[in-house]
């Protein structure tokens, strides 16, 4: 079973606190490529979150093709991301998400209201 220790404190939502910690082991070899992941119940279960937590960080892990998922299987590593660095948008669990690159901020409302296009929505 995975364990990482989230913080429900954290400005940075746990979702993405969980995709990063993944990430991180993925990339450590620490789920190397073929590993199937825990299914999102017992996962959620076994960190104490929402399964909703869970699927959205293995969602963000399945777009950005550190995962893929198999009917009835479950979620497992892809190839090709052990030993490798993490991606330079890899961010440590506890920072500001405002000071994240516009990637990352999609989700947040636009600070200026000059009636421009929303730099931080993904066009």
């Amino acid at each position: 079973m995975l364990n990482y220790d989230l913080e429900p404190a954290s400005s940075v939502p746990l979702y993405e606190q969980l995709c990063r910690a993944i990430r991180l082991d993925i990339h450590r070899g620490a789920l190397p490529s073929g590993t199937r992941l825990p299914s999102r119940r017992s996962l959620a279960a076994g960190l104490g979150v929402s399964v909703i937590t869970v699927d959205g960080a293995y969602g963000q892990l399945l777009s950005e093709g550190y995962l893929r998922a198999e009917p009835r299987r479950g979620y497992f590593v892809c190839e090709g991301f052990e030993e490798a660095a993490p991606p330079d948008k890899t961010i440590p669990i506890e920072e500001d998400p405002k000071s994240l690159p516009l990637w990352g901020r999609w989700r947040e409302a636009p600070e200026e209201a000059d009636g421009a296009a929303s730099p931080t929505k993904p066009q």
